[in-house]
């Protein structure tokens, strides 16, 4: 426990401000240790250490501090892989926002644009002619 410990930086005002993590970090900044020879992310360690709650493996740990080396329980809460996409989206930060096209061309602006209950973008032509595919595919089967 000392080892981890060893590896956050707790402030003056604990309540407040981030727990930064110091040692070694992922691909998209989150701290990591590795615990019983498993790699293990640090903020998702610090909160059940600190809740006590088990936390299933399809959860995410979300952050409110938009800060992913953050080890703070009090910034931390549970939530689904679609929240996780959602705060993403509100703050600007998920990987498809700089996306103006689908992967075929089409715009993802006005009448084409589809927002899903994730809050991903999808592309409407495409999404049609996916429909129109999986109908007559179905169709043959029958």
């Amino acid at each position: 426990m000392k080892r981890f410990w060893d590896k956050v930086n707790i402030p003056k005002d604990p309540l407040n401000n981030c727990w930064e993590w110091k040692a070694g970090k992922g691909h998209f900044g989150h701290g990591r240790i590795f615990i019983d020879g498993k790699a293990q992310l640090a903020h998702r360690f610090a909160y059940f250490f600190f809740k006590g709650k088990d936390i299933k493996k399809d959860d995410c740990i979300l952050h409110s501090c938009d800060n992913p080396p953050c080890c703070n329980p009090y910034h931390l809460r549970v939530g689904t892989r679609a929240d996780n996409v959602k705060d993403k989206m509100k703050r600007g930060r998920h990987e498809n926002l700089a996306k103006t096209h689908c992967k075929w061309g089409h715009p993802f602006s006005g009448e084409n644009l589809k927002i899903e209950k994730t809050g991903a973008r999808a592309c409407r032509i495409c999404a049609r002619r996916n429909l129109k595919k999986y109908k007559l595919k179905k169709r043959s089967q029958s």
